[in-house]
């Protein structure tokens, strides 16, 4: 018997229990994996993205060892760990956008890129706000603010910043 450490981040404390803090600790039995862990916290898998144990990232069913540090990440925005993934083949990252009206035009080139957009005035349903306002942010879980200027530059800003994969 001996303790593990869990650091949930961002959205997942969400899931944790009233009063629960960031930080979690468990008390092991003998053998059990760190996704059963995370899974006991009340944290579904389906949320989790990365899971790194002693700074090395690994699979759901690494067993665990008194001592052992896991830090629990969910969807990344702009960060591609695509390289580093263990859970799953392919990032949980959906991207989807809502650009502000006057950012029309960007709108339509991403939608020629294949990705989900809508034009209007608020990040909605787990959307990136796309808007020129630093102000528009404020609030909104996801937004990236892009310079005045050519379409085909603040799409290029949009997928560079978002780590996206290039259009077509």
């Amino acid at each position: 018997m001996g303790i593990v450490t869990l650091r949930f981040y961002a959205e997942l404390n969400d899931y944790l229990p009233d009063g629960v803090q960031r930080i979690v600790e468990r008390t092991l039995s003998n053998g059990e994996e760190v996704g059963r862990l995370i899974e006991d916290c009340g944290v579904p898998l389906q949320s989790v993205e990365l899971i790194m144990v002693d700074g090395a990232s690994v699979p759901a069913d690494r067993i665990v060892v008194p001592g052992d540090r896991a830090a629990v990440y969910p969807v990344f925005e702009t960060f591609d760990v695509a390289s580093v993934l263990q859970l799953r083949r392919l990032p949980l990252r959906r991207t989807r956008f809502t650009v502000v009206p006057h950012l029309r035009e960007l709108g339509r080139l991403l939608i020629d890129c294949g990705y989900d957009t809508d034009v209007g005035t608020t990040a909605v349903d787990g959307r990136v706000l796309l808007t020129t306002d630093p102000a528009d942010l404020e609030g909104v879980a996801h937004g990236l603010v892009v310079r005045r200027g050519l379409p085909s530059r603040q799409l290029r800003h949009v997928v560079e910043r978002l780590q996206l994969d290039p259009p077509n």
